[in-house]
């Protein structure tokens, strides 16, 4: 697939590196070192450098990416770990599961993963990463600098086709750029939100768990005025499911494998949620498979409980 493993059309483009940092080859056509010798490398394991004015996809993968020397550029990609060194004015569309990580670089601009092809679920899923596992939003910058900030959020009224050039020719031509396609659901983060009113929906582990999760989107996403604030997909163990949630109830269900979290905010959320679990919890025979926030002071004790608890697992 032509997106995931190379370079979109750009201005100025000294192409992928290997893992050593060695730049690709340059010319009309571009030729990178991984061309000829594919089949015994793993691509998802590439430094991205000296790309200037250029665009470009990378193909999900559970390791690191590394973008340094850059300017002026749009990324579109999925990893394990996403950071840059020695960049200026990179605007990235990202799903990560970790905390994106800057290091002498200026005038970044962060937004979600908006991008779809036919291939793409098959690719986090032979990855090994959750749809659900984005913290695009937590940049954590190293070389910070007083009374401003060396990177921002986009706003949801930038889109990545705003950014990216829709690609016409073949293998590319498969590639949709919006939200509205995308597998990754589309959230805000910690962008400042309208409304203080949030909900937590939490889908248990069976074979319908995805397409419970869907339905919940889907129909939440109905409600214009609701945002998707953060999503995860992990394992609870019961002491854990225990003290989230101050009761011993779901301790079975936890066992059953990792659970789906979905935070989300607005007015009315609260009651739009019930009714959303309600219907996705008939209409897929799930009674017990799906717990959502019943009054505010429940639902901030929850959502405050699961994302501390991420945070510290994963050592924020």
């Amino acid at each position: 697939m032509g997106l995931v493993n190379s370079c979109f059309k750009g201005d100025d483009q000294a192409g992928l590196g290997d893992k050593d940092g060695s730049p690709g080859e340059t010319g009309a056509v571009k030729q990178y070192s991984w061309d000829q010798t594919r089949a015994q490398k793993d691509i998802s394991k590439y430094i991205i450098e000296n790309i200037h004015q250029g665009e470009v996809g990378r193909m999900p993968g559970d390791s690191s990416l590394f973008i340094r020397d850059c300017s002026d550029c749009t990324l579109v990609a999925s990893c394990g770990q996403f950071r840059t060194r020695d960049c200026h004015g990179l605007t990235a569309f990202l799903c990560c599961p970790t905390q994106p990580i800057i290091e002498a670089t200026t005038k970044a601009k962060f937004g979600c993963f908006q991008v779809n092809y036919p291939e793409l679920a098959d690719q986090f899923q032979q990855a090994g990463l959750s749809r659900f596992n984005n913290m695009w939003w937590n940049i954590h910058d190293f070389t910070p600098i007083h009374e401003s900030k060396n990177w921002k959020l986009l706003g949801e009224c930038y889109k990545v086709k705003e950014f990216l050039t829709q690609p016409a020719s073949k293998p590319l031509n498969g590639v949709t750029l919006d939200f509205e396609s995308s597998p990754v659901p589309y959230t805000i983060g910690s962008r400042s939100r309208d409304h203080d009113e949030t909900s937590l929906v939490l889908i248990f582990a069976d074979n319908l768990q995805d397409q419970r999760a869907a339905k919940v989107l889907a129909e939440m996403d109905r409600h214009t005025e609701i945002e998707l604030v953060k999503t995860r997909f992990l394992q609870l163990q019961d002491t854990d499911a225990e003290r989230i949630f101050s009761s011993k109830n779901y301790k079975i269900s936890c066992q059953l494998g990792p659970v789906i979290a979905l935070q989300f905010a607005g007015p009315d959320c609260i009651r739009f949620c019930g009714k959303v679990v309600d219907s996705v919890t008939i209409s897929t025979l799930g009674q017990g498979k799906i717990l959502t926030s019943t009054d505010s002071s429940t639902a901030s004790s929850q959502i405050n409980g699961l994302f501390n608890f991420i945070d510290m697992q994963m050592g924020l």
